[in-house]
C-alpha cells in the first residue's frame, strides 16, 4: 500500500504516472486533466477565499507540483506530484467500480503515510530512531571487521555484506524504509541488529568460515522471530 504514496519534502504525495497506471488512464490525459484543474479560475478563487477566511496571506495551497520522470527511451517527460487534496480533486473525474476501489486504496495509503509523518514529530519516535541509529553504527563497526575477516578467507565481494546484513535486518523487522518505520518496528530492528552484531563477533572469535557466520546470523534471527511468535501466542492465551 505504501508504494502508492511517498514522502516528498515532508509531505505525503503521489504521482500522476502511477495514478494513470492504477486507474487505467493514458498518462498524457491525466496530465491534461491536472493542467485543466490548475487553469480553472473557479478553483483558484475558492482556494484564495479559503485562505483569506482562515486569516492566511500566502498564495493558494499548491496541490500539484510539476516534476519529471525518465521514460523507456531515457528521455525526461513531465509528470505531476500531488498531495491528498490534489488527488481527491483529480480522482473526482474517475468513475466506475474499479476506480472506486483504487480511490479507497489511495485514501488508505494517504492516511497511513500522514499518520507516519505525525508520529515522526513525537519525542518518542525521535528518541527511538536516534537509539536505533546508535545500534546501527555499532553493527556497522562489527560488519567492517567481518568484511576484513571475509577478505582474509578469500572473499572477493565481501563489501556486499553491508547491504546483505541491512536487508536481512530490515526484512526481519518488516521495514522497507527506516525513516518510515513505527516505534515498534524500530525497537525490533534494534534488537535484531544487536543479535547480528553478537553473532558475527561470536563466529569470528571461533574462526568459523565467513559464509557459515552469515548463515548462523540468519538462523539466529529466525529463532528470535519464532520466540516472538510464541510469546505473542502465549500472551493471547493469558488474556
Amino acid at each position: 500500500m505504501n508504494d502508492l504514496v511517498f514522502i516528498k519534502r515532508g509531505q505525503a504525495v503521489c504521482d500522476s504516472l502511477q495514478v494513470a497506471e492504477k486507474f487505467g488512464k493514458l498518462h498524457k490525459n491525466v496530465v491534461r486533466s491536472i493542467v485543466n484543474l490548475l487553469e480553472n479560475k473557479a478553483i483558484i478563487n475558492e482556494l484564495k477565499n479559503e485562505l483569506v477566511g482562515n486569516g492566511l496571506k500566502n498564495e493558494p495551497v499548491k496541490m500539484f507540483k510539476e516534476s519529471q520522470y525518465k521514460d523507456a527511451k531515457g528521455e525526461y517527460r513531465k509528470m505531476y506530484l500531488m498531495n491528498r487534496d490534489g488527488f481527491t480533486l483529480l480522482a473526482m473525474g474517475f468513475t466506475g467500480q474499479e476506480a472506486l476501489i483504487w480511490k479507497l486504496k489511495y485514501i488508505s495509503a494517504f492516511n497511513a503515510m500522514e499518520q507516519t509523518l505525525l508520529q515522526q514529530q513525537s519525542p518518542l519516535w525521535k528518541d527511538t530512531r536516534s537509539y536505533q541509529k546508535a545500534i546501527r553504527n555499532q553493527e556497522t563497526d562489527v560488519i567492517k571487521l567481518f568484511v576484513q575477516y571475509a577478505e582474509s578467507q578469500g572473499s572477493t565481494h565481501a563489501d556486499q555484506y553491508y547491504t546483505r546484513f541491512s536487508l536481512l535486518a530490515n526484512t526481519a523487522a518488516g521495514i522497507e524504509d527506516r525513516n518510515l518505520a513505527t516505534v515498534q518496528q524500530l525497537h525490533l530492528l534494534s534488537q535484531i541488529e544487536t543479535i547480528i552484531s553478537a553473532c558475527i563477533a561470536d563466529g569470528m572469535q571461533r574462526n568459523e568460515p565467513y559464509k557459515a557466520i552469515f548463515t548462523a546470523c540468519k538462523a539466529r534471527i529466525g529463532q528470535f522471530q519464532g520466540f516472538l511468535g510464541s510469546e505473542h501466542m502465549f500472551g493471547s492465551l493469558k488474556q
